[in-house]
């Protein structure tokens, strides 16, 4: 169950699992909002830039260049999505 939400009320549809349309959706947002992104190990996944971000059917890869760094995450394990001020 995922459930997203930001200062406008967006809300992620709560009974389904995340999928690549939403990520999507979220991520093509304009102006983009930074998020946070929980997984279900409890791991936070901050997302400051859309381009960042790799979305598979299944998988989300994140990069942050400045640190060197890639991750990623299956996304039926992200369980929120939270919508951060923008900068």
């Amino acid at each position: 169950m995922t459930r997203t939400t930001d200062s406008l009320g967006y809300c992620f549809n709560r009974n389904k699992t995340m999928n690549e349309t939403s990520m999507r959706e979220i991520l093509d947002r304009k102006p983009f909002t930074p998020v946070l992104v929980t997984l279900s190990s409890g791991q936070v996944l901050a997302i400051t830039h859309p381009e960042n971000v790799l979305l598979t059917k299944t998988k989300m890869v994140v990069s942050y260049p400045d640190r060197d760094v890639v991750t990623w995450a299956p996304l039926p394990h992200i369980t929120s999505v939270e919508m951060q001020a923008a900068a």
